[in-house]
């Protein structure tokens, strides 16, 4: 595994974050489906855009009712 050293990607990730919607798409773009996410207390440790998109986005958007 390497990291890749193109700010676009992330820029890009960014920016579709910046308005509320289905946040899927840029997850599983920006994420690859066997990442390993580091996310704060009490989530921690995610395995994969999947779980990501399981435990946390769908949590926002049910915070703001998007989803």
């Amino acid at each position: 595994m390497s990291m890749v050293n193109n700010r676009s990607l992330y820029l890009t990730y960014a920016e579709w974050l910046k308005y509320p919607s289905n946040f899927t798409p840029a997850i599983q773009s920006f994420f690859d489906k066997d990442a390993t996410i580091n996310i704060v207390h009490p989530l921690n440790k995610l395995n994969g855009s999947k779980a990501y998109i399981e435990y946390l986005d769908k949590e926002r958007e049910s915070s703001f009712e998007l989803g």
